[in-house]
């Protein structure tokens, strides 16, 4: 054993000491922060959303400035209709730029807006009640003739070609700028 203690260790076995340290530290010693990865750490298109442990974000580690969604356009109208006492109606909370729906007949619906909506392009969808029901499709007219050009027609079908009433629509305008 004091033979052992005498000998100064090889420069190989130093290196390989300190190999097996920067190893057993891992690849995240290299980021700038603890327990941080900035956005230049990440290559482009390799995390995905199965890489992100459910639910773990809070509305704390979102910095709300940083979202750019299509919702802060400006150029952007839509519309949540729902019903309300048995009646279809504007959700104003949830729509931008929708004044009022009217429901013509089953399954028919003309949503007015704020602007012209006429050189817009329009997508509307239709909710049933829920997970399981039928597949129902809505689609977006153009301002009827001789109505104003700030309606919007909405009709929703069955999967039987059959207009029906849904439990909700949602109605999106994009307008050129």
């Amino acid at each position: 054993m004091t033979r052992f203690l005498r000998r100064r260790p090889s420069p190989a076995l130093v290196l390989a000491i300190i190999a097996l340290f920067i190893s057993l530290g891992g690849v995240a010693s290299g980021l700038a922060g603890r327990g941080t990865v900035f956005s230049d750490d990440i290559v482009n298109s390799t995390v995905k959303s199965k890489d992100v442990k459910s639910d773990t974000l809070t509305g704390d580690d979102i910095l709300e400035s940083s979202l750019q969604g299509l919702q802060d356009r400006e150029d952007l109208l839509f519309a949540t209709v729902t019903k309300v006492d048995g009646e279809f109606a504007v959700v104003p909370e949830r729509s931008r730029g929708a004044v009022v729906v009217a429901r013509t007949v089953a399954g028919y619906f003309e949503v007015e807006f704020t602007r012209d909506v006429s050189s817009c392009t329009w997508l509307a969808t239709a909710g049933n009640t829920g997970i399981g029901t039928d597949a129902w499709a809505a689609t977006t007219r153009a301002p009827r003739a001789n109505q104003p050009k700030t309606r919007l027609a909405v009709v929703v079908f069955n999967q039987n070609g059959i207009q029906v009433d849904p439990a909700a629509i949602f109605v999106e305008v994009l307008c050129p700028s």
